[in-house]
């Protein structure tokens, strides 16, 4: 309708509010828009009674219920709004394109009543949003209430919500719909995303910034996230604000071990010592020495993983933390550590625990998230599938899936499909780990996350290892060889190690054709290496 009718439907809107011009229905048209979403005649009213503005709420102001229906009456017998009755309740909605003109109109005909209007919307919302909400639809206002500030001008008061009630003071948290929060950040920016508005203050355009870069890592856009990143990081160092460096530099190691930079994340690593150690706070530095430990063992360095994994996790497990907490603790780096060096026990009871903390809602999961949860469940998975229970491994493996792409974890979910395709693999359901392998790799192709891309080959690899089909063993052990910087990533060269003895042992059944298709496996060590 809008690309063949659209003037003709703006004609008819603008002749409906010229004949209702000055009236109730052309106010409750009006504000039905400018809400944007389903209300219900009590809602209105209780907007409405907030503050007089005219042309939007004085009209409707003091009228009877009788009249009230009346007004509804005539916009629902001129098709302009619909009503249903839901739980008892009347809800008034309208087409889009209505809700678009007329507010559209509202502001070009009355620019201050237009702010007014979003300035009403933003302290109804302010005044009814729980103060943390804890429901996709309070979520859901919330955004909204951000959305109306911003549009009313308040910069400042819309961001110190968004700051303090979104992301709890911590902008690497991840909470409700990603598009809603990229179009909250979007419109505190003059140009998306490089010049926020004047209005916000140094550390608070500091703090836009680093919301960007976890807007961008959960919409899967990971190179995009390092720049905003970084930029906050640097900042913060700059400033000497010593605890949100810190803070802040585990997910940007995160976003550059994705990406395939795993030598900058241990010079990022490196480079923090002295910041984490002036924050003084004991939980932090053994975040941080969690973190650290993380890029060692990708790095093959099991020695000084071990040794650092067990000095942080004698602070995270204690009864009471020495410092205050602020920021996620991480317990799957070291579960993960201990599973894949063998400690199935160990790495069993450490995750029970974990899940023993989020039972009780200990001090360590203070602030806990959806990727979070999946990836201590991920771990869980794996490691009753290394003691074989092949049902449990089942159970906690769907469930990660399914949580990482409920949450839209575009960053993490192609570990979770790894992990699944690993127990396929091991039932030899290869069809359906193709199918997880598949998926994983065109997330991170997409995304930009070479590690990812990287352990998908790997894992195809593997996969036709197990069965037997040495041409395409090696053919994805070649993708991947062919990536750059993988050399570094040193935690499967076990793994791989075995992987290239099959292959050249089965060399001998590989046709001239895929010999020429490919590139020799002699030597693969040293090239995968180089």
């Amino acid at each position: 309708e809008e690309q063949s009718q659209g003037q003709h439907a703006k004609n008819i809107m603008r002749a409906y509010l010229e004949w209702f011009k000055s009236t109730p229905e052309r106010a409750l048209l009006l504000l039905i828009g400018l809400l944007d979403r389903a209300t219900s005649i009590s809602e209105l009213k209780a907007i409405v009674a907030l503050d007089e503005i005219a042309g939007l709420t004085s009209e409707l102001r003091g009228l009877t219920h009788a009249q009230w229906s009346y007004a509804v009456k005539r916009l629902c017998d001129a098709n302009l709004i619909s009503i249903q009755e839901i739980a008892r309740s009347r809800v008034l909605e309208c087409h889009p394109l209505v809700k678009e003109y007329s507010v559209l109109q509202l502001k070009n005909e009355n620019e201050a009543n237009w702010r007014a209007g979003n300035r009403l919307l933003f302290n109804y919302y302010h005044k009814n949003v729980p103060e943390y909400p804890e429901n996709i639809t309070e979520m859901d206002n919330l955004f909204r209430a951000i959305m109306h500030g911003t549009k009313a001008g308040l910069y400042r008061e819309a961001f110190q919500m968004y700051f303090f009630r979104i992301k709890n003071g911590y902008t690497m948290l991840s909470r409700g719909s990603h598009y809603s929060d990229q179009s909250c950040l979007r419109a505190f920016f003059k140009e998306p995303w490089s010049t926020p508005v004047e209005d916000l203050a140094e550390e608070e355009q500091i703090h836009l910034f680093s919301s960007l870069a976890a807007n961008q890592i959960s919409l899967g856009n990971i190179k995009e996230a390092i720049e905003p990143a970084e930029k906050s990081l640097t900042w913060f160092l700059a400033n000497e604000r010593w605890f949100e460096a810190a803070s802040y530099a585990g997910p940007y190691i995160s976003m550059l071990i994705a990406v395939g930079r795993l030598d900058e994340a241990n010079m990022v690593m490196d480079s923090l010592d002295h910041c984490v150690e002036n924050t003084k706070n004991t939980v932090l530095l053994a975040v941080a020495q969690t973190f650290h430990a993380y890029v060692k063992y990708l790095g093959g360095d099991f020695a000084s993983a071990g040794d650092m994994f067990v000095k942080a996790d004698r602070v995270l497990t204690s009864l009471e933390p020495d410092s205050p907490v602020a920021f996620p603790t991480i317990s799957s780096y070291y579960c993960k550590f201990l599973l894949e060096t063998g400690n199935f026990q160990n790495a069993l009871d450490r995750l029970l625990k974990t899940f023993g903390w989020r039972k009780r809602r200990t001090w360590q999961v203070v602030i806990d998230t959806p990727s979070l949860f999946a990836s201590d469940l991920l771990v869980l998975g794996l490691t009753f599938l290394a003691r074989n229970d092949l049902v449990n491994a089942k159970k906690y493996l769907d469930q990660q899936v399914e949580l990482f792409r409920s949450a839209d974890e575009w960053l993490y979910l192609p570990t979770g499909l790894h992990s699944r395709a690993r127990y396929f693999i091991k039932i030899c359901n290869f069809d359906a780990a193709i199918t997880d392998l598949e998926e994983a790799l065109r997330i991170t192709t997409r995304t930009g996350a070479v590690f990812g891309e990287w352990e998908s080959y790997l894992n195809f690899a593997h996969l036709y290892r197990v069965r037997e089909e040495a041409a395409l063993c090696n053919h994805y052990l070649q993708k991947a060889a062919a990536l750059p910087n993988m050399h570094l990533y040193k935690f499967r060269d076990v793994e791989i190690d075995r992987i290239v003895q099959y292959v050249n042992s089965a060399s001998a059944f590989i046709t001239d054709e895929v010999r020429d298709d490919s590139v020799q496996t002699e030597g693969f060590k040293s090239a995968f290496n180089r």
